[in-house]
């Protein structure tokens, strides 16, 4: 994997690479700490639930999307993950961070809505993609949406397709690890695995998708 970089097909770190300009006016606006947030909310304070609904959206979206393989799946997923927060966040003791709290509602949100469409696929006798037991399970990927014409959305078009060929176990670790920037210890928390099994799954996933990348990435 050394010599072959994925930074190429990876969205939205590219929301941490916007123009000189809007790094400027990010940095220097305050960003408030989570926990004076909480305790804002739990006080009834909506706009402090809105601020923490700002920071975080983004984030949840991408890991969601990354789960779910469907923008619009996604979209809702997210929604009903903030709405799920807002209802629960009376009982936040911040024992864990609050990012670890909600991709843990991510989590369990996404899985429960792959359950429910591999249900649904049954009932209709249609064919499943992807037999492995492990999670997260995963939907099919459209890679032939005419809109995505623009370079940036061919490439992630491309990096889902190669994600979606992993193994469920690998395709996690690889998003919460590479796209989601979680930290070892977040992601046990999160997944209850070893910190060790973490490193060993990311190490064989990344050599995985590097690859199935590399005929792609020549091509670039």
């Amino acid at each position: 994997m050394s010599t072959l970089s994925l930074s190429l097909f990876w969205p939205s770190n590219a929301v941490h690479s916007r123009s000189h300009k809007n790094k400027e006016r990010i940095v220097n606006t305050p960003i408030p700490d989570d926990r004076s947030l909480i305790e804002a909310v739990k006080k009834g304070d909506k706009q402090a639930f809105s601020a923490l609904t700002k920071k975080w959206y983004k984030p949840i979206y991408r890991y969601a999307h990354g789960l779910l393989r469907d923008e619009h799946l996604a979209a809702e997923a997210t929604q009903d993950v903030f709405i799920q927060a807002y209802r629960a966040i009376a009982k936040f003791e911040h024992r864990a961070k609050f990012s670890t709290w909600l991709y843990r509602i991510t989590r369990n949100h996404c899985l429960n809505l792959l359950d429910y469409h591999k249900r649904r696929h049954r009932k209709a006798h249609e064919p499943l993609e992807g037999k492995n037991p492990e999670r997260p399970r995963e939907l099919p990927v459209d890679v032939s949406n005419p809109e995505q014409n623009s370079l940036e959305q061919q490439q992630q078009a491309l990096l889902y397709a190669a994600l979606s060929k992993l193994k469920p176990s690998f395709q996690e670790i690889l998003l919460l690890r590479d796209l989601q920037e979680l930290s070892y210890e977040e992601i046990s928390s999160l997944t209850e695995l070893p910190v060790g099994t973490i490193k060993s799954r990311l190490h064989r996933a990344r050599n995985d998708l590097a690859d199935l990348l590399r005929p792609q990435i020549k091509d670039q």
